[in-house]
């Protein structure tokens, strides 16, 4: 991380890189308060995720992945106030009709996709365990 070449380098402290806190201005600092930052999109999306779980806190992953994709996505945004349509999401633009429809299918299917998952987590863990227990001998 020290090494100059890097563009880590620059953001750290020790060592004064440019972009460090010590050498960035007061209204850097303040435009950057709030703001979550990743530049891999595999980690944004565990960050979505696991920011859901620190939200909800009793939540399942598969759960909180749903919601952070539904977010991701915006298929639940609107802007408040403003009558345009074009700032409803997916959903809400769809017919009423259409939206009833995917929440009694949703209702109806809810259990069924919690035992489904829970049975697949099962599996893999047993699938894990009984794979670990085969290379012991290689530790």
């Amino acid at each position: 991380m020290h090494d100059k070449t890097k563009a880590t380098a620059a953001r750290l402290t020790e060592g004064s890189g440019k972009f460090s806190w010590g050498n960035i201005s007061d209204a850097e600092k303040e435009s950057g308060r709030g703001k979550k930052a990743t530049n891999d999109t595999a980690e944004s999306i565990f960050a979505r995720i696991k920011s859901e779980i620190l939200r909800f806190g009793m939540i399942s992953f598969a759960n909180a992945a749903g919601v952070s994709q539904s977010k991701m996505n915006g298929d639940f945004t609107r802007v408040y106030g403003d009558d345009d349509e074009s700032c409803l999401g997916y959903f809400h633009q769809l017919p009423k009709e259409m939206q009833e429809a995917l929440i009694t299918f949703a209702e109806e299917k809810v259990m069924q996709v919690g035992v489904d998952h829970r049975n697949a987590l099962k599996a893999h863990r047993e699938h894990t365990r009984s794979a670990l227990s085969q290379r012991s001998w290689m530790l």
